[in-house]
């Protein structure tokens, strides 16, 4: 009896500014340097289906609090001010902060499609563009 399989399509994250929390923080070691990461994963409001959980998406940022860094950048996205010379941030103080992210599609050298995190919004400033008083 022959046993009938089907390749389901990949499926990326949608592009787009999506309701988002920050639900995950962890440190890690780069693949491709020594260097350490922290992922910030974001639970997401995509829900593709509507028995579906809802999608997360992760960015990954090199652990530095250099004022140019992707990290401090995200930082003073989500609390609003940056941090002064010297001073110790404790980033798993963002888990659970409401926010937005905007998923941009990237293509691999080999072709592939994928998702990432492009940009963060804190909630209040997104919610302010969209007119509402705060």
């Amino acid at each position: 009896m022959p046993i009938i399989l089907t390749k389901k399509a990949k499926r990326v994250f949608p592009e787009g500014t999506y309701r988002a929390r920050v639900e995950k923080i962890e440190m890690d070691k780069s693949k491709f340097e020594d260097k350490e990461i922290v992922k910030i994963q974001f639970k997401t409001d995509y829900q593709p289906k509507p028995n579906e959980a809802a999608w997360k998406i992760t960015l990954s940022c090199t652990a530095s609090l250099h004022e140019k860094s992707r990290l401090y950048y995200v930082i003073e996205k989500l609390t609003g001010q940056g941090l002064k010379e010297g001073q110790d941030f404790d980033v798993e103080t963002l888990e659970g902060r409401a926010c937005f992210v905007q998923v941009e599609h990237q293509v691999s050298d080999s072709g592939n499609i994928y998702a990432k995190v492009a940009d963060v919004f804190r909630a209040e400033e997104k919610l302010k563009e969209a007119g509402y008083d705060l």
